[in-house]
């Protein structure tokens, strides 16, 4: 893959707490792989207006090969860019972040309880395994597509700092106290 380019990044804690309406990396359950094609298509455009972006920020639309409705670490992801007006496909690998394809199955099938539970044990530092390296791969390409990274790798070294330095926990607490 060619290595693709932003801008200089700052604070990655951001990533972790960016409301879902226009962070760049659109993701949702049921739409994920319809959106890739209407974005692909080039009838995207409704899917950057509909989530209230500007059309010529970049935008991601995103959906991994094993039906993750994000990026995944299992093998491919598959991204619809939309970016200046100009849309383009293209395939992205956990190695493309400098991370290593591995399997989630033992992720899958929790509720939104248990899942909140895994998010809260990795931003605390008690987990070090698949699941904190799916929140890096997707915090870093909201980073990256945020123009807060130049490389994937770069967007990656970021979040991790993010999570080890207790940066992202803190972020997810302002936001827990905002909204409660």
């Amino acid at each position: 893959m060619e290595q693709l380019r932003a801008s200089p990044a700052f604070d990655a804690s951001w990533a972790f707490t960016l409301p879902s309406t226009c962070w760049g990396l659109e993701q949702s359950r049921r739409s994920a792989k319809t959106n890739h094609r209407r974005v692909a298509s080039g009838s995207g455009r409704t899917v950057s207006e509909r989530r209230g972006c500007d059309w010529h920020e970049r935008t991601w639309v995103v959906h991994g090969e094993d039906g993750l409705d994000e990026i995944t670490l299992a093998g491919k992801s598959f991204v619809a860019e939309a970016h200046d007006g100009v849309v383009k496909t293209f395939e992205i690998t956990p190695q493309d972040f400098g991370l290593s394809v591995s399997s989630l199955d033992h992720l899958r099938g929790g509720d939104a309880e248990a899942n909140a539970q895994i998010i809260r044990e990795v931003l605390s530092g008690k987990r070090a395994d698949e699941a904190r390296s799916l929140i890096v791969i997707n915090a870093a390409a909201a980073l990256f597509v945020g123009s807060k990274a130049e490389t994937l790798p770069d967007a990656a070294r970021l979040a991790e700092e993010s999570l080890n330095s207790g940066a992202a926990q803190m972020k997810l607490e302002q936001l827990i106290k905002a909204t409660n």
